[in-house]
């Protein structure tokens, strides 16, 4: 059972760190997992995670547009899984958008 949430994260601008933290309580202790925009999150020179006591931090170190999205935590054990809420990440200032191609335009 998710505890704590991750909650959404505007950074002033690129190139800056961010934050997001997640809980779970369970039997035996959940391991974590963390995805943007349904890709599971690997760590690497700017993207660290961090076990804490009872839960995970995703640390980002310098934020760029390939960061921004929607972030979720997985707490998995033997016993299941839970998925914690949507937290959105965002640059001030940069929007995204969803493009929908119509496929009868297409030709």
């Amino acid at each position: 059972m998710i505890t704590e949430n991750p909650v959404n994260v505007i950074v002033s601008s690129a190139g800056q760190s961010a934050s997001l933290s997640c809980s779970a309580s369970g039997e035996p202790p959940p391991t974590y997992t963390w995805s943007l925009n349904d890709v599971a999150v690997s760590e690497s020179s700017t993207v660290t995670i961090v076990a804490n006591d009872g839960g995970s931090n995703l640390i980002l170190s310098s934020v760029g547009s390939g960061n921004v999205g929607d972030y979720n935590c997985l707490a998995d054990n033997s016993q299941g899984t839970a998925l914690s809420n949507t937290a959105t990440l965002e640059i001030a200032g940069i929007r995204t958008s969803t493009l929908i191609l119509n496929p009868n335009l297409l030709i």
